[in-house]
């Protein structure tokens, strides 16, 4: 790298003129504060900042030993003379590179090995990008915002806020402000009673009108030179524009471009699709050639020979019409139009593109907000273009970090206001003879200061509203992205060549050759972007590259509070387990229906259970939606679907738990009515429908009147006034309606709680009743449990939204609904594979035991049995035990018993005598009965020996062991004997009538089973 660098410790005083000092303030409203220094310390004050030490930087910039005026070295040099006076504990040396092409090439280099040699550099702000993607630039954002000396708030909101920032940081001290602004004939506008041009078809018309003219009305003087060189009056161009290849036609094509491209704000970009880096062509290139070529025709001037100096052919008044940079006034003054140009923004479009289709719409206020509307031609998009970013300082970031703050010091000594304003308003007492400076303050927009520098007084108010104007959030910023040389270069070769077609008569104006033209281009803009991407890291991708310069790169999750991939993931993730666990559950009791257990609990309600949980866990999915991955419109569904699935889950369930309960209750109520808690479908179905009914009518109103929507909304309501606008805030999204809809959710959970309460009333009526495996035990556990993560989850979900920690909320919903939705399938099912197992134990461990000397089996062996107690082949497969192979069956004769398919047996009733003690006064009854019977055998026995009969032959069963039998009809009971060859005679006992009581077919009662004596 080729430099010449100077030394500076020379002092030569400096002139402190009145500059002035902005606080936080509107673009168009300048404070004026008069500061009395442009340094916030005496020489004393500021040597002891660095400990009295010595501190060197080394500065790079352009030199140009051609064009003195393009030559920044002498620039610093003069003011860093000056500063030394200031700031005498640093010296300051400052290297140049001859152009601004190999300037550009030696910086990139430099951030690129990670070179420390210079401190800082002055430099073209296009190239932020290639500097940033090698963390190159330090980052400035706390110095901006804590430097006194630098104002921060009185830069244009355009340079603070965009120009500045790269990727949401300052990186950047501007010198300099490029906007492009359009100059023209005032007088003549005003002689044929023109209109200033507001479109582009407004500016080609103008044009048209104006090129080749040579009259003009009296008092009128069209040009310097009135006369050509042959002698003729010399004909005024229409407009005048340098096109020279590789100067800046891409700069004027995206001027025009990008008033149909951007219309939506300055990151929503005008040349590329921040959101996957299209390029913005479409139907609005063609339109952009079309524009352009009108201009080449309508001008009198050799555009293409020459690039900015074009310039000189408007001020010697040779032109209507021409654009540039706001440095076109430097040669304004003594110049042939210094009293007869006017100023103004850069012409709009009617219609902009539409980027999904490609194709043009008409503007509207809702399409261009920041548009301007007129009577006659409708709705104008402005985007004003600050072409080539202008100058700024950066510190480089690979110095220490005393080096890093005295340059920053020395930039914010040359950007102040009270210094900068002679940069931008040179008059015989500035340091340096460059121009190129434009305004970049608000202090600099101050008519009375261009008055007194001698600017005209109109223009000087025209001059500076016009920047006003241009300093808007639609601004459009230069690219400023690795490739972007490369890229402006393919825009200003396919566009010179069209319109050098055109001027020498060769082009074809037709919208077919435009369309060509544009095709062409956009392969060509894609080839770049795609070589580029293949031998780059995908984080370094240009995409990524371009949404970090407009600011809308989003790196870390959290600066939008989205809920991530990893905690989403874990939500289905436990919303899948919750949904798995119903379905095995439901599995399990179709295949175990038949099962004593499973049975008296009814299948079906333990099916509707199971379906409840797996609907409110699909909750846990809706709430994960939020606008990382899904489209707004997804968003919105998910927002009013998730009350409408977790409440249907939730009124599934109650109607299983109600159901149950309400039966309870009607036992309660009639206790001689009811043997067996069994819950009919029909009333299942009549309280879903009542339940579900209130909350349809809740959530249809709620839909229909205020729906949920989805939200995105800042985390902080209070403003810094240090926060760059293209740096968005933190937010997070939310689902969000009107104030009403607080009224909806409070009214749904009202109803749902209040039934909740009630059903729990009534379960605690009922807590003495005892119901077999335990059943009034776990309904009213899981209907508390349910109550209880209410109450102490809506406390919590009001706080947390409060907050607004999107991440916390989502595991609070999750949390809520995987306990409401797991917990009853635990409570309902783990009791019962409980009962099975300790059934399945107790029937092994005593199959074959009975009580010696008892007619009866023991409670264990008749709690393990099931079903009706029959023997051999003839045994219920889910018969816990069998009888002993000597024990009759009482189904030979064919009779098969019944089997329940659903109810609980009511074990104990507060209203009625236990069960147990039934039971034992009805064998205590069949065993006096069966001693009455014997008595009477016995007495006939020896009434028949008294009359000499066989006694073989009446008690062949007794003599030979006999079985007794007690039997059961709808009527009587009665004692059977049977002799060993199961043959024997019935005998009615006393005759004694009963009732019959409730069948039991699986336990069994002791009335109506076979005793062994």
């Amino acid at each position: 790298m080729s430099t010449n660098t100077t030394a500076t410790n020379s002092t030569t005083p400096t002139s402190t003129p009145s500059a002035y000092i902005a606080t936080t303030a509107a673009p168009s409203e300048p404070i004026a504060t008069p500061i009395v220094s442009s340094c916030n310390c005496n020489s004393a004050e500021c040597s002891n900042k660095n400990n009295g030490e010595q501190v060197t930087i080394k500065l790079l910039t352009q030199l140009d030993e051609v064009n003195p005026g393009n030559d920044f070295t002498k620039y610093l040099e003069e003011y860093a003379k000056a500063y030394k006076e200031i700031r005498p504990d640093i010296n300051i040396e400052v290297s140049g590179v001859e152009g601004r092409l190999m300037l550009e090439d030696d910086l990139i280099e430099l951030a690129r090995t990670q070179d420390s040699e210079y401190s800082g550099f002055v430099m073209p702000a296009q190239i932020t990008g290639d500097l940033v993607q090698y963390d190159g630039l330090w980052d400035l954002t706390d110095f901006v915002r804590s430097d006194e000396t630098l104002l921060w708030p009185d830069f244009l909101a355009f340079y603070r806020e965009r120009l500045a920032v790269y990727n949401n940081r300052a990186k950047l001290i501007p010198l300099d402000g490029d906007f492009f602004l359009m100059y023209y004939r005032k007088d003549l506008f005003a002689a044929f009673n023109r209109t200033v041009p507001r479109t582009w078809d407004e500016y080609s018309v103008e044009a048209k009108f104006f090129n080749a003219r040579t009259t003009m009305p009296d008092g009128v003087t069209p040009i310097s030179n009135q006369v050509d060189e042959e002698g003729k009056p010399k004909a005024i161009s229409g407009s005048c524009v340098g096109r020279l290849p590789k100067c800046a036609n891409a700069f004027w094509t995206t001027m025009v471009l990008t008033t149909m491209t951007q219309y939506g704000g300055t990151d929503t970009g005008g040349l590329f699709n921040p959101e996957n880096m299209e390029p913005l062509l479409g139907d609005a290139f063609p339109e952009t050639l079309r524009h352009m070529a009108n201009q080449v025709r309508f001008t009198n001037t050799n555009e293409f020979e020459s690039c900015l100096r074009i310039s000189d052919n408007f001020s010697n008044g040779e032109c209507a019409l021409t654009y540039n940079f706001g440095n076109q006034i430097n040669e304004l003054l003594g110049s042939f139009v210094e009293d007869k140009m006017g100023v103004s923004r850069t012409p709009g479009s009617t219609h902009v593109m539409n980027r999904e289709t490609k194709k043009l719409e008409p503007c509207t206020e809702e399409l261009c907000p920041f548009g301007e509307t007129f009577e006659d031609i409708g709705r104008v998009n402005y985007s004003p273009y600050a072409a080539f970013g202008g100058w700024v300082a950066g510190v480089s970031n690979f110095v220490g970090d005393r080096e890093k703050k005295a340059a920053a010091e020395f930039f914010s000594y040359l950007s102040n206001a009270a210094q900068s304003i002679n940069d931008v308003i040179p008059t015989a007492t500035s340091l340096t003879e460059i121009r190129f400076a434009q305004p970049y303050r608000l202090s600099h927009l101050i008519t009375e200061e261009w008055v007194e520098r001698d600017y005209p007084p109109e223009f000087s108010e025209d001059y500076t509203n016009a920047i006003r104007d241009v300093d808007t959030f639609n601004t459009v910023i230069e690219l400023r992205i690795p490739e972007a040389s490369e890229l402006r270069g393919e825009i200003d070769k396919h566009v010179v060549d069209y319109l050098m077609g055109i001027r020498d008569g060769t082009g074809d104006i037709g919208l077919a050759s435009r369309k060509n033209v544009t095709k062409y281009l956009n392969d060509d803009l894609n080839a770049i972007v795609t070589s580029y991407d293949a031998v780059n890291n995908p984080e370094d991708q240009l995409l990524y590259q371009y949404q970090k310069s407009l600011g809308v790169f989003v790196d870390n999750a959290n600066d939008k509070n989205l809920i991530g991939p990893e905690m989403r993931y874990t939500g289905w993730a436990i919303a899948a387990l919750v949904v798995a666990t119903s379905i095995g559950f439901a599995v399990w009791t179709f295949v175990n229906r038949t099962n004593r257990v499973v049975r008296a609990s009814q299948p079906f309600i333990l099916i509707m259970v199971c379906i409840s949980a797996a609907i409110m866990s699909s909750t846990i999915v809706l709430v994960s939606v939020d606008d990382e991955w899904a489209s707004v419109e997804v968003c919105d569904w998910a927002c009013m679907s998730t009350p409408w699935v977790y409440c249907t889950g939730f009124v599934v369930l109650f109607s299983a738990l109600f159901s149950k309960t309400w039966r309870n209750k009607q036992i309660l109520d009639n206790p001689d009515k009811f043997t067996r808690l069994k819950v009919p479908r029909e009333d299942f179905a009549k309280q879903f429908v009542r339940l579900y009914a209130v909350n349809v009518a809740i959530l249809l109103t709620w839909t229909l009147h205020t729906p949920l929507t989805w939200d995105r909304k800042a985390v902080s309501d209070t403003p810094d006034d240090f926060e760059f606008d293209n740096s968005p805030p933190d937010t997070y999204g939310t689902c969000s309606g009107e104030d009403s809809a607080i009224y909806f959710a409070g009214s749904l959970a009202g109803v749902n709680v209040m039934a909740m309460v009630f059903a729990i009333a009534v379960a605690v009526q009922c807590r003495f009743i005892s119901l077999e495996y335990d059943e009034n035990k776990w309904i009213p556990i899981a209907m508390v449990g349910f109550i209880e993560v209410w109450v102490v989850s809506i406390p919590i979900l009001i706080l947390i939204y409060q907050s607004k920690n999107t991440q916390a909320m989502f595991m609070l919903q999750v949390g809520t609904v995987f306990t409401t939705s797991f917990f009853p399938l635990l409570v309902f099912f783990v009791p019962k594979l409980r009962y099975m197992l300790d059934n399945k134990s107790s029937s092994n461990s005593n199959s074959h035991s009975s009580t010696p000397g008892s007619s009866f089996y023991s409670q264990q062996s008749f709690y393990g049995t099931p079903t009706g107690i029959t023997s051999g082949s003839n045994a219920h497969p889910n018969s816990g035990s069998s009888p002993p192979s000597n024990f009759p069956n009482l189904n030979n004769s064919g009779h098969q018993r019944r089997y329940s398919y659903g109810g609980l047996k009511i074990m104990a009733h507060p209203r009625t005598e236990d069960v147990q003690v039934v039971r034992l006064k009805a064998r205590l009854e069949i065993l006096q009965i069966g001693n009455e019977d014997m008595q009477e055998r016995i007495e006939e026995e020896i009434q028949a020996r008294q009359m000499n009969m066989s006694p073989e032959d009446v008690y062949a069963g007794v003599v030979a062991g006999p079985n007794v039998e007690v039997t059961r009809d709808s009527l009587s009971r009665r004692v059977v004997f049977i002799d060993n060859t199961n043959t024997g005679t019935t005998l009615s006992s006393k005759n004694e009538e009963k009732q019959p009581e409730q069948e039991d077919s699986e336990q069994g009662s002791a009335i109506g089973y076979t005793v062994t004596s």
